[in-house]
């Protein structure tokens, strides 16, 4: 019986000290910031599907005169935000293995489609309408990306501030919500036009899921051995179908050792 609880007590003893050397390896981090949307396949061709069929051309090119381009994302989405969290193993004290999930969130920017679709009413060789702004209604169309990576972290051999370089890659999956476009004009916002102008439309959303590769550098601060801010900005690069979703996110946040 002795021998018993004296093999429990040294297995038990073993364990704390495994436990306690893979501690000092592993810590954890959460993080926020922002992120500027580049170009990607969202937004590439905007599509007008009932203003299509009701005036018996494409809306989008020649109506409101824009094209296939991969910037729209720039251009009509805002800059968004991120945030995250991970888990971080120091194989040595120069090189860390990083594990982490990344949200960000960009909101569609109404107000150019709005100068999109005024400039298109008042001008006399495209629409030649009057335009009430209050009357036009623009909304969701949000962009969610998602991300699950890998990444390699290698520090460099200084003490309380710490630059380090970053690059990995893993998962994407991106979700634009469609963007729904509603307008109504009665006669009266005009004496001079006795004509009601209303209309529905709705740009399709849409789904991607797609590797994506990262690359970056950052600025750790060893203030203390159990909380160290980080600040990291990063260079995106999803490999979604027909056009790469690019992006650039800055990411403030805390390590905190276990």
């Amino acid at each position: 019986m002795n021998r018993m609880l004296a093999g429990f007590v040294i297995n038990l003893m073993a364990l704390q000290f495994a436990f306690s050397q893979l501690s000092e390896k592993i810590d954890i981090f959460i993080n926020g910031g922002a992120t500027m949307p580049v170009k990607s396949v969202v937004g590439k061709s905007l599509s007008f599907p009932q203003l299509n069929y009701f005036t018996g051309t494409d809306f989008a090119t020649n109506i409101l005169g824009l094209t296939s381009d991969e910037k729209n994302f720039q251009n009509y989405w805002k800059n968004g935000f991120n945030i995250g969290a991970g888990m971080n193993y120091h194989l040595t004290s120069f090189l860390t293995l990083s594990a982490n999930f990344a949200y960000n969130h960009f909101e569609f920017n109404k107000n150019q489609l709005q100068q999109d679709i005024a400039t298109a009413f008042q001008n006399p060789g495209v629409l030649g309408l009057p335009f009430n702004k209050q009357g036009l209604d623009i909304y969701e169309g949000s962009v969610n990306n998602y991300e699950l990576k890998m990444n390699a972290l290698i520090y460099f051999p200084l003490r309380t501030i710490r630059p380090y370089l970053v690059a990995g890659g893993g998962y994407l999956h991106t979700n634009q919500d469609p963007v729904r476009i509603n307008y109504y004009d009665e006669p009266f916002s005009d004496p001079l036009n006795a004509t009601t102008v209303a209309f529905y439309d709705e740009i399709p959303g849409s789904t991607f899921d797609a590797a994506v590769l990262n690359a970056g550098a950052g600025l750790l601060l060893q203030l203390k051995k159990n909380l160290q801010p980080f600040i990291q900005a990063e260079y995106n690069l999803g490999l979604t179908k027909d056009q790469n979703t690019v992006t650039y996110p800055i990411k403030l946040g805390f390590v905190f050792s276990l």
